[in-house]
């Protein structure tokens, strides 16, 4: 039986536009990725822009935004690959 590839992280984000984020290892083939961006200390409409997936392969995958802060501003993500795709 195969098992699904499943990984998960929080990323602080400390520079406007593309952040680039690496698994801790390669996944066997692209997995889906999922973000939510977070700004600990502040309201949630404080991120006033969404993060968007601009590329994934099954080393990482990469998000872009103008949100950004050097202490407290981060990405949590999810990525999934099924045991049997369809």
């Amino acid at each position: 039986m195969t098992l699904a590839q499943i990984k998960t992280g929080k990323t602080q984000k400390v520079a406007d536009g593309v952040l680039k984020i690496t698994f801790d290892g390669p996944f066997k083939d692209t997995p889906t990725v999922c973000v939510s961006s977070f700004w600990h200390k502040e309201k949630p409409e404080s991120v006033s822009k969404i993060e968007t997936i601009v590329s994934v392969d099954k080393f990482g995958f990469e998000v872009y935004s103008n949100n950004y802060h050097p202490k407290d501003y981060f990405v949590s993500w999810i990525a999934i690959l099924d045991a049997q795709p369809v």
